[in-house]
């Protein structure tokens, strides 16, 4: 077993709610209405409740994982640590992979007898993860995953979801690349994030009389883009929709910016995170974003901004998304 494989915990605590990361006010009722019997509530009461959390600690989406894992073990910390009069703990397991995020999920209802959980970094882990809280009957927050399947085809009632599916985001951001031009490339990821991307894209594309010119799905890890970005440049869209997450993003701007591309071409993307553009820079990371959360949106609610600054104070740096 490596460390990235060993549950980590964040120590007992001793107050009333719980907010897991960007899961906050779901997780926190969730689990009250599971815990709030009073035959459950007086039983075992020195016994700490236990919340599940599978953020990847390895892999393309580690730097988004982080901020989201950090994210709940403050908000837990803000509560000093207690839920319902009762200590209270997070047992934080690995998502190496989709299988690897699924059987985590199950050693944490089998193993560590959590009550709930939160994670899902990419769609494909998060539909591993919804699929173990169905059999299990517990409450998932998936956080992060934009997929369509997680409330579409593999929808259950224990998963509920924070953020925005695919089409949502496609229906903000595709009029706007409509404008740019009629001549769209793809470059999407070779799982259910980008597939749903290319089929969105594609279904706006043939409504409004848009030619896709160019279309390529790459697999997640993607080290090396050129032989990519010189496709794009040989079929010359109006503008390149992109589909590509967390580090690969990274990767790929990067490499766009090297080989001479950026404001030559456009280039937008759905659901982006925070980290996947700061881990570029403001040189590279040049396009057209559809974002869910920013730290320094003035209309965010007292709370969010309160979080946001504490999170800053704690690990001195900006909360994301």
């Amino acid at each position: 077993m490596t460390d990235a494989d060993k549950p980590q915990r964040i120590s007992t605590i001793r107050r009333r709610s719980l907010l897991l990361g960007a899961g906050s006010l779901g997780a926190s009722s969730l689990v009250s209405a599971r815990l709030g019997m009073p035959y459950i509530g007086n039983a075992a009461a020195a016994e700490p409740i236990k919340i599940g959390m599978i953020w990847a600690k390895t892999g393309s989406i580690v730097d988004q994982s982080e901020y989201l894992a950090q994210g709940g073990m403050l908000a837990l910390e803000q509560r000093n640590n207690t839920l319902l009069g009762r200590p209270a703990e997070i047992v934080w397991l690995d998502e190496p992979n989709p299988q690897g995020a699924q059987q985590n999920a199950e050693r944490l209802v089998g193993e560590h007898k959590v009550v709930g959980m939160v994670g899902g970094a990419l769609s494909s882990f998060a539909l591993g993860i919804s699929a173990v809280a169905k059999k299990a009957k517990i409450p998932y927050i998936a956080a992060n995953a934009a997929t369509g399947d997680l409330t579409g085809k593999s929808c259950n009632k224990y998963t509920f979801r924070l953020q925005p599916p695919v089409e949502v985001h496609v229906r903000a951001l595709a009029p706007y690349c409509g404008e740019i031009g009629k001549k769209w490339y793809l470059l999407t990821a070779a799982y259910a994030f980008g597939q749903d991307i290319k089929k969105a894209f594609e279904a706006y594309a043939k409504a409004n009389g848009i030619t896709i010119v160019g279309a390529d799905e790459v697999p997640v890890g993607t080290p090396d883009y050129s032989s990519f970005i010189l496709k794009i440049r040989a079929a010359k869209p109006d503008v390149v929709i992109g589909g590509v997450a967390a580090s690969d993003l990274t990767t790929f701007l990067k490499q766009w910016n090297e080989l001479g591309m950026r404001g030559r071409i456009p280039f937008a993307e759905i659901s982006v995170g925070n980290t996947d553009l700061w881990g570029v820079g403001p040189e590279a990371a040049d396009g057209l974003y559809t974002l869910t959360w920013y730290y320094k949106n003035p209309n965010n609610p007292p709370e969010e901004q309160a979080m946001a600054a504490a999170y800053e104070k704690k690990y001195n740096r900006p909360a994301a998304d």
